[in-house]
């Protein structure tokens, strides 16, 4: 590194971080995808799958809903509603992770991102409970929490929305 100043070392390890970051999310939504490759359509953009444990929308052109294939009917309806909030306020497009890979060294841009998405899920949940009435809020609240079961962590891009912080929500 002779004859580089701070700013040039420091500018490649800031673009290897970049770099770095985004092959692993590239990476990290293939799988995903390859995960789901063989979903079976149920209808509109939901698709339904034995390989995952938990409900999420992936996909940033043409989002998707992905069901595991043991989601009770009743749940159904809570799930998709939940999903669709996503899809309808583009969280998937504010979720893309852009800023994150930018930002990869700044741990207050990590802490904004975990926060940001915990209130994408509190948010769409508060939009579900209001539409299915009071009456409701028990048996959406069991429907999360049966997504809450230790499980293996599903294992997917930033573009991949899950059932996550349930104990707060």
């Amino acid at each position: 590194l002779d004859g580089m100043d701070i700013w040039e070392i420091l500018s490649i390890v800031w673009l290897a971080g970049v770099i770095g970051l985004g092959m692993y999310e590239l990476a990290a939504y293939n799988r995903l995808k390859r995960q789901v490759v063989q979903a079976v359509k149920s209808g509109g953009n939901v698709y339904e799958c034995d390989t995952i444990d938990v409900p999420f929308v992936i996909g940033m052109f043409r989002p998707r809903i992905y069901l595991p294939f043991r989601v009770a009917e009743k749940e159904r309806g809570y799930i998709l509603l939940h999903e669709q909030y996503h899809i309808k306020r583009k969280d998937y497009l504010v979720k893309a992770g852009a800023l994150l890979i930018l930002h990869w060294f700044n741990p207050l841009v990590w802490i904004a991102y975990h926060l940001m998405s915990e209130d994408m899920e509190m948010s769409c949940d508060e939009k579900v409970i209001k539409k299915l009435g009071q009456t409701m809020k028990c048996s959406y609240s069991n429907s999360l929490l049966s997504f809450a079961e230790p499980r293996q962590r599903m294992r997917g891009s930033h573009l991949a929305f899950g059932e996550s912080s349930v104990k707060t929500r």
